[in-house]
């Protein structure tokens, strides 16, 4: 089993029993979860956040950004999550706990770099909430296109019109025609069969889901920015979670959306 970790189960018991209950069980690292580590007093929340995984470094699996596995990926035959793995951080991930014990006992040659790569995370997180903040803007204009009959299907949880069926379909597909030609890296057009393969279109659709979420439970007038951003960001955990074998989450609504999603993309989108 290969699963992502949210970055709020770093520390969690669930997760070491995870690692230990086989050395076939994987953990895979997406850069969000990474960056996480970082957040307030990098040398703090990295020696804490690490304390499990530096336990079992052979079963962590490090991936690459996702700018750089949706501009290597763009036009997917099949489905490879092989090509997704940052191999050079993977085959390092052990020096690298190495380096937070060294941390953890005061050595000033480990901790700048720490430092120095918690500011770089620390843009990075920023830039990374301003995508999300833009994300989540685009889908309450979508939300405000729901008809009064669509949103009271989702609202009391009633089996689903083929109209609304179809609507749901095609925004997901138009959700992401969008992404695509806003995304600065994005050369080449998917076909239909290879747009299931790429991470874009399974974030769309856990974008879209979320947002089918929030519908559900009364829209978003009353949901503060920090929460849609927020939400938002989690969505990239519940893309990825389809890509491999689920997630480590104690996050319920994470965990609803990635089982749409996954309920989605094998019997739908097939």
């Amino acid at each position: 089993m290969r699963k992502i970790i949210d970055a709020n189960c770093l520390t969690n018991p669930l997760l070491e029993e995870y690692l230990q209950s086989s050395l076939d069980n994987i953990i895979v690292l997406i850069e969000f979860a990474g960056m996480e580590m970082y957040k307030g007093d990098p040398l703090k929340n990295i020696c804490h956040s690490m304390k499990i995984l530096c336990q079992y470094p052979s079963q962590v699996i490090v991936l690459k950004g996702a700018r750089q596995i949706i501009r290597e990926n763009q036009t997917p035959k099949i489905l490879n999550v092989e090509l997704f793995i940052d191999k050079d951080q993977t085959e390092h991930f052990p020096e690298f706990c190495e380096v937070i014990k060294q941390v953890e006992n005061g050595n000033p040659n480990a901790i700048a770099p720490i430092m120095e790569y918690g500011k770089k995370a620390a843009a990075e997180m920023q830039r990374l909430y301003q995508d999300a903040i833009k994300t989540a803007e685009g889908m309450t204009l979508a939300i405000n296109e729901f008809n009064p009959k669509h949103l009271k299907i989702l609202r009391k949880k009633e089996p689903i019109s083929k109209g609304l069926a179809d609507k749901i379909i095609k925004d997901i597909f138009i959700l992401t025609a969008l992404l695509i030609r806003k995304h600065p890296d994005i050369t080449q057009i998917p076909t239909a069969l290879e747009l299931r393969n790429t991470y874009l279109f399974r974030y769309s659709l856990c974008s879209y889901l979320l947002e089918l979420d929030w519908l559900e439970r009364g829209g978003l007038n009353n949901v503060k920015p920090d929460k849609l951003r927020n939400d938002s960001i989690d969505m990239s955990y519940a893309a990825y979670a389809t890509l491999f074998d689920g997630i480590i989450t104690k996050d319920k609504k994470m965990n609803r959306i990635y089982q749409m999603a996954d309920y989605f993309i094998n019997s739908v989108f097939i």
